[in-house]
């Protein structure tokens, strides 16, 4: 059959389809190109279209909501417009795809796809054809075939424990189901009131609070008598810091409760007249630091350990200082005013980019590593003490690349065995708490903060997961800890007023601003807590600057 009279014998659609594959695959890449390019551009439209739509509704919204349902429908959408931003770049990374594809059999067909980075190759010489002399050959990729149930034990494998990956969607909603309920079990049990008494004049202070949050007079004058500004009351306090006046006279109670071995000492470890407990506290010093991991005890006498411990409260400190993170020290210039301290604590990291708002001295620091590989690694190590490193397992005195890692420069935030400074930061010697303390105050502080968030309707706050619906437990950071331990040194005399910087109701680092405070976190609690602290007086001189 001749060629016209075969193409009189296909109908229009075959036809049209002939003519198609007849195309130069040339013609076809640029026609993707086309495609790829408008899609780029029709998503970026309709996402920048529902984004202004979606901010006036935000606008809208604001006289019919309070500020914290705001928060949580931005939080919402920013998660929907990240869902549909991904999805456009799975249909993206589609048609990137194919585009490969089809160069790929268009170079392999002798054609040459010119792209803006790349010119079309000079004509090869020689008799050896399309490859040109000298050319190799083009490897041919091997693929192993693998079982979809072996592909995805491989990917167990490479998972990190108790996730979606690791354990499988169901698997990992009964990780969450269980976890919820263990942390609510441990809540519950904190929300035992234990019993405990004020001593008269901490007493006369909670029954005469009347609730104002207003500075004393000497939180207005630095160490050296110069004028400066704390944190003040404002018309935010009606959303973050104006409770029942019952409900802050039971916060302030349980924060007037004394933990006088807060941070170990000396003195709590040996002075039996003093502290009934101190054998105990000895007996666990000992058990936790002086045993290591292979059960053999350290060769050190009992003096010898006592003198591993800072000889509170007869050492004075004088003035003492903490350094937060929080990025409200940029609305101040308080490095010179923080210097002005005895004894400054850090809980950043970095200062020299930032040191005319957060000062250069460090007295005591506390070290976060996760921060040692990155423009954010301190800059600064402490001159007197490493505070509260994290305890690790016993380290091994004949010790393994591993615990040298533990306790080395490299990960300095363990306690090292024997509470050895040398392996520290600055070779300065850790503070540590003692746990019996550290018990009681947990339990205060569970109660506190779940006063609060039930009078600011926040027990919700921190969410659920995503896809599961099992909620997440709101809880306090673990600088409120810290900063109680140091309020201890306060109250004890080691320090003669504590002045407070860079604690804040939110936002983001000074070093970092976009690196938010988790929703697990109802950061304003806590900012609450001490300024409450600040305005009666109940733990000392105590004043938070910057809001």
């Amino acid at each position: 059959m001749a060629a016209g009279d075969e193409e009189e014998g296909l109908s229009q659609d075959q036809r049209l389809r002939r003519q198609r594959n007849e195309q130069p695959k040339g013609v076809r890449v640029s026609s993707l190109v086309g495609a790829v390019l408008l899609l780029v551009g029709m998503l970026a439209a309709s996402q920048l279209r529902d984004w202004r739509y979606y901010k006036e509704d935000v606008a809208d919204e604001k006289g019919h909501v309070g500020e914290f349902a705001i928060r949580e429908i931005v939080h919402v959408e920013k998660i929907k417009h990240q869902a549909e931003m991904a999805q456009g770049k799975l249909e993206l990374k589609r048609l990137q795809s194919e585009l490969d594809r089809l160069r790929e059999e268009h170079k392999a067909a002798g054609g040459h796809v010119v792209t803006k980075k790349q010119k079309p190759p000079k004509a090869a010489k020689g008799k050896e054809g399309k490859q040109g002399k000298g050319s190799k050959p083009k490897k041919k990729k091997v693929k192993i075939q693998v079982s979809k149930q072996e592909a995805a034990d491989l990917a167990a494998k490479k998972a990190k424990p108790n996730t979606v990956k690791a354990l499988g969607k169901e698997g990992y909603r009964a990780y969450l189901q269980a976890d919820y309920e263990k942390k609510m079990a441990n809540h519950e049990k904190k929300m035992v009131p234990r019993k405990f008494q004020l001593s008269a004049d901490l007493q006369e202070i909670v029954d005469s609070y009347d609730g104002s949050l207003s500075p004393p007079k000497y939180c207005y004058e630095s160490p050296t008598g110069k004028s400066v500004h704390p944190r003040e009351p404002d018309e935010e306090d009606s959303l973050y810091a104006d409770l029942d006046l019952e409900v802050a006279k039971k916060i302030l109670r349980l924060a007037s409760a004394e933990y006088p071995c807060l941070v170990l000492s000396r003195e709590c470890a040996d002075d039996k007249e003093k502290h009934q407990y101190a054998d105990r506290y000895y007996n666990h010093l000992h058990k936790m630091y002086f045993v290591n991991k292979e059960g053999e005890n350290s060769t050190l006498t009992r003096e010898e350990i006592l003198r591993r411990l800072p000889d509170f409260p007869a050492q004075k400190l004088g003035t003492c200082a903490i350094v937060g993170n929080a990025d409200n020290v940029l609305e101040g210039k308080y490095g010179e005013e923080i210097d002005e301290h005895d004894f400054v604590v850090r809980f950043n990291v970095v200062t020299k980019p930032f040191s005319e708002f957060v000062g250069t001295k460090a007295g005591g620091m506390l070290v976060k590593t996760n921060y040692k590989d990155t423009e954010y690694k301190r800059d600064v190590v402490p001159t007197m003490y490493n505070l509260f490193p994290k305890v690790s397992v016993r380290i091994s005195s004949r010790p393994s690349k591993r615990d040298l890692l533990l306790t080395s420069e490299f990960n300095p935030q363990y306690v090292p065995f024997e509470l050895d400074p040398s392996t520290l930061p600055g070779e300065r010697p850790p503070l540590v708490y003692n746990s019996a303390d550290y018990s009681d105050w947990r339990r205060d502080e569970e109660q506190m903060f779940w006063a609060y968030l039930e009078e600011k309707n926040l027990t919700h706050f921190a969410g659920e997961h995503v896809g599961f619906g099992i909620p997440k437990i709101p809880h306090p950071t673990g600088g409120i800890s810290r900063v109680r331990s140091l309020i201890q040194l306060l109250r004890s005399g080691v320090c003669d007023r504590l002045d407070m910087y860079g604690f804040s109701v939110g936002g983001g680092k000074y070093f970092q601003p976009e690196k938010v405070v988790s929703h697990a976190h109802p950061i304003q609690s806590e900012n609450y807590f001490y300024r409450l602290w600040m305005a009666t007086g109940v733990q000392g001189k105590f004043c938070v600057y910057g809001k």
